[in-house]
């Protein structure tokens, strides 16, 4: 179980590493005519998608559990169709900077944590290798 969660944050940290050169491009391109923002498939989605469920391959027995995205297993999933807040300009260009900076801080934070949990789980291997934290 162990590997396989470090594989996962691996591959979470990777993929905020992409998500912020996305996002970095989306910026860089602000002034494009023409440049539609891009954004990455949601993590979540991804791991979904690749495994068949649970990207920890956790089981839920009961509707009353709490599941690996956080939610309740009994909880369905209602589909919200956002509206964009920004327009697309006269020039074709969609990229909005406030939204590309909100998107940037959301990305900054979950690699923070992502990283913060894979070095506390090291500590634990070291720890139950021998060598101290």
């Amino acid at each position: 179980m162990a590997i396989a969660l470090q594989n996962l944050l691996s591959k979470r940290m990777s993929y905020l590493m992409q998500r912020q050169d996305v996002i970095a491009r989306n910026v860089g391109n602000a002034d494009t005519a023409g440049y539609r923002a891009q954004d990455l498939t949601p993590f979540q989605q991804i791991m979904s998608a690749s495994g068949g469920g649970s990207p920890t391959g956790l089981r839920v027995t009961n509707a009353r559990h709490i599941t690996a995205a956080g939610g309740l297993a009994g909880a369905g999933a209602t589909a919200v169709n956002e509206r964009k807040p920004y327009e697309v300009l006269p020039s074709g260009n969609s990229v909005s900077l406030e939204h590309e900076m909100l998107k940037l801080a959301e990305t900054t934070q979950d690699y923070s944590v992502t990283t913060s949990i894979y070095r506390k789980l090291h500590g634990l291997f070291r720890t139950a290798l021998g060598k101290g934290a």
